[in-house]
């Protein structure tokens, strides 16, 4: 299945959201990451603590989405992204007391020359799942690690 699809079932469907109560729903972007890493990738090694660690439930440990992607054996952690890849990207503001956090997706140009990539992602906001900015810009000072991905 391509990728785009799956990001597409799982963000137009809202199956990220929270609370049952259509009224009440709240987005969570990592059961969103979650959702379609596990589609797009039904044979990683997925176990309740690559669960866990997409979920972020350690405080002490706030980039352990990173770790999961390695864990389960569909990716790596890498210091930029990786053109012509898609990505996991974990953002902080402060990665200590946990503010401001949020997951991504974000596929990268394949011309090296590019800056620009797309980013998906769970959001209350209108339907602007395949959004072209920067890295730099999608992180608006916040710090972030990334994992290429194997999709």
């Amino acid at each position: 299945m391509q990728v785009h699809a799956v990001i597409w079932q799982y963000l137009a469907g809202w199956e990220y959201r929270t609370i049952p109560d259509i009224r009440q729903r709240q987005t969570n972007c990592c059961i969103a990451v979650e959702l379609i890493l596990k589609a797009l990738r039904p044979d990683g090694q997925w176990s309740t603590q690559t669960h866990a660690d997409l979920m972020i439930l350690d405080a002490a440990r706030p980039w352990s989405p990173i770790d999961a992607i390695e864990a389960a054996g569909i990716g790596s952690r890498v210091d930029a992204p990786v053109p012509g890849r898609w990505h996991l990207v974990q953002f902080w503001r402060d990665p200590v007391a946990l503010t401001n956090g949020h997951t991504i997706l974000w596929y990268q140009s394949p011309l090296a020359f590019i800056s620009e990539g797309y980013v998906a992602e769970a959001t209350d906001a209108s339907v602007q799942w395949f959004r072209k900015t920067t890295l730099s810009e999608k992180a608006g000072g916040r710090q972030y690690r990334l994992a290429s991905l194997a999709i």
